[in-house]
């Protein structure tokens, strides 16, 4: 799949609900963000956090990455406006670890998972996630996906039992020049 054009994004804001609680926080991240997932549509995220999480009555561990919305397409507008926060939740699964760890590349700046340097560690990609986990790796002290900017294409999946659905992501590397943080890490 290819990468969401940006070009196509919606910038005006969706109007807030009537009686639409705000944040105390101003501008910070509302209360109720934790848990929301993005709607289907285009995306360009900025990387708040990553969180290793274990549930505590079923011990089931995942990973949540915080994401604010940069930039969005008119399907997604119907559910979200620039600035909003939701999450991406990855359990540690077969399938979860795969779309992290897509993410993890797409979100350093590399386009395809498979082509970022011969020779490299093949485990590179959970260095990535570890490094913003804040866990010692081979990679540049202090560097971090947190403020890094990525798109994605969120289409729906299976629905689930509750009424939800699950999500499919399609990541896309925004280039350094676009990024108002560390570049990504050198591979060679």
């Amino acid at each position: 799949m290819t990468a969401p054009n940006m070009s196509k994004f919606s910038t005006k804001p969706k109007p807030a609900a009537a009686g639409a609680p705000k944040s105390r926080w101003g501008a910070g991240r509302p209360k109720d963000a934790k848990n929301e997932m993005p709607f289907e549509g285009a995306y360009r995220f900025r990387v708040v956090s990553l969180e290793d999480r274990r549930h505590p009555k079923s011990g089931r561990e995942s990973v949540i990455t915080t994401l604010e919305i940069m930039g969005l397409d008119e399907r997604a507008a119907l559910h979200h406006k620039q600035g909003d926060f939701v999450i991406m939740l990855n359990f540690k699964t077969s399938a979860g670890i795969d779309e992290l760890k897509r993410f993890c590349i797409a979100a350093a700046g590399y386009d395809d998972p498979d082509a970022y340097g011969e020779g490299c560690d093949p485990e590179f990609e959970f260095a990535l996630l570890d490094a913003s986990l804040g866990l010692h790796t081979a990679l540049p002290e202090g560097w971090t996906l947190v403020g890094r900017v990525v798109d994605a294409l969120v289409e729906r999946g299976k629905d689930t039992e509750d009424g939800g659905f699950f999500r499919r992501y399609t990541f896309a590397a925004v280039a350094d020049e676009e990024q108002d943080v560390t570049p990504r890490p050198s591979l060679g």
